[in-house]
C-alpha cells in the first residue's frame, strides 16, 4: 500500500505529520488495513505527550480485525505496557 509505505518513509524522516495523513488515509481507503492501524498506535505514543487511549482504540482494532496476524502479537505485547512502548511503526516495503 503506498499509502502505509509513504507514512513510513515521513515518520522514519522525522515528518510526523505527513506520516499521520498517510496513515490516516490508509485507514480511510480501507478501514480494515491492519498495518495503517498498527502504525496508527506508535504514532500517537510517539507524541508528546503520548496518547495512549488513541494508541489502545486503533490496537485494539488490529487485534479486532486479524487477531492471529504477527501486527496484532505484537500490540497484545505493548497494550500490556502502554507507558514503556516505544515508537517503532513498520518498515516500508
Amino acid at each position: 500500500n503506498s499509502w502505509i509505505a509513504a507514512g513510513a518513509a515521513a515518520f522514519n524522516g522525522g515528518d510526523d505529520a505527513k506520516a499521520f495523513d498517510n496513515w490516516t488515509q490508509a485507514t480511510k481507503a480501507d478501514p480494515k488495513n491492519v498495518e495503517a492501524h498498527y502504525n496508527l498506535g506508535f504514532w500517537y505514543l510517539s507524541q508528546q505527550p503520548s496518547q495512549d487511549l488513541k494508541a489502545k482504540t486503533e490496537w485494539e482494532t488490529v487485534v479486532k480485525l486479524a487477531p492471529d496476524s504477527q501486527f496484532a502479537q505484537t500490540v497484545k505485547q505493548h497494550l500490556d505496557q502502554l507507558g514503556n512502548s516505544s515508537a517503532t511503526p513498520s518498515p516500508s516495503k
